[in-house]
């Protein structure tokens, strides 16, 4: 077994992307070389169906995975036009909602954040849900939400960060982002030792919601975005580019005056940390070990860079400041 860690220091805080990779040598399977790139048409083991895990739900402005064990999305991706914007619908008088196009044993539901202390926080924001009453209707999804701190993060910072991303509008054709839940492992103390897997040098601890029918809903330790913007022919000297940017937050209070970028982190470790592949089209043609140093987090602008970094397009990724929606 071999594993590869990163640490990051975050706000005071520490939080683990990581990925541990066991090989066997001792068993191995082989297949016909014709089901290597996939699974056969039919196979006599499925013939009452796949075993299912989640549940692909698609909205007007937004998609999303939910996950059938935790009860919250795997990730949400939506996309952000930058051209032509219309805000006509309003979230007042509309109100979360089960989303009963997923079976209720695999739902989070209304009645397991009532009285929590929770958020039902959005993963796509009702604010890029504006286009129509439809749209707006559908973010409050509960497919679309998760158990999120309010006061220092949901009603705040992450609010924040939010309307960070619809103020780069006006320098970009389109934007993308995928948002989601992270359970992120820590380091097992010595005191912990005798409590732990034989064995285990990480751990991981989340909280649980409860409903009265005894459905438990998870509580991220951590929540990421990852943010691909198509910038426009006019953008950093005339060259029609793309930047990059992917963010972790622990999912907790944090003081308005931290930076952005300390959230910053490297999307080839993200990737291993939540097992998810990001933009994989955006990827085909780019040596994620070559020259776009992905594992340095940061992509500097130069003739040899297939993409800029978020950070070197917004002003440092300036924050909206606290309060902005007062303004």
């Amino acid at each position: 077994m071999s594993t590869l860690i990163r640490q990051y220091w975050k706000n005071g805080r520490g939080f683990v992307l990581g990925l541990a990779v066991g090989v066997s040598g001792s068993a191995a399977f082989v297949f016909q070389k014709k089901y290597l790139m996939g699974p056969p048409p039919s196979h006599k083991a499925l013939r009452y169906g796949s075993p299912e895990t989640s549940k692909l739900r698609y909205f007007t402005n937004f998609v999303c995975e939910v996950d059938y064990s935790s009860k919250n999305p795997i990730w949400v991706a939506e996309h952000i036009p930058c051209q032509n914007i219309e805000s006509k619908a309003s979230r007042k008088g509309v109100h979360y909602k089960e989303d009963e196009n997923i079976d209720e044993r695999f739902r989070a539901l209304l009645s397991q954040y009532r009285g929590s202390g929770y958020d039902r926080g959005h993963m796509s924001p009702a604010a890029n849900n504006k286009s129509d009453a439809i749209a707006m209707k559908e973010s409050f999804y509960l497919s679309n939400c998760c158990p999120q701190v309010g006061k220092g993060f949901n009603q705040d910072y992450w609010a924040r960060f939010e309307r960070f991303i619809l103020e780069m509008r006006p320098q970009c054709e389109n934007i993308y982002v995928v948002t989601g839940p992270l359970y992120l492992p820590k380091k097992t103390s010595e005191k912990e030792e005798g409590v732990r897997p034989l064995g285990a040098s990480w751990h991981v601890e989340y909280g649980l919601l409860e409903s009265p029918t005894g459905n438990l809903l998870a509580i991220p330790t951590h929540f990421y975005k990852v943010i691909l913007a198509e910038l426009k022919n006019d953008s950093l000297g005339g060259q029609s580019r793309h930047a990059l940017g992917a963010f972790v937050m622990p999912n907790a209070q944090i003081h308005p005056k931290t930076p952005l970028e300390s959230f910053s982190v490297p999307v080839a470790q993200l990737e291993q940390a939540a097992g998810i592949k990001f933009f994989p089209k955006f990827f085909d043609n780019i040596n994620r070990s070559g020259k776009t140093p992905l594992l340095e987090g940061r992509v500097r602008p130069d003739e040899e860079k297939k993409y800029l970094h978020i950070c070197d397009v917004t002003q440092g990724c300036a924050i909206p400041k606290e309060d902005f929606w007062k303004k």
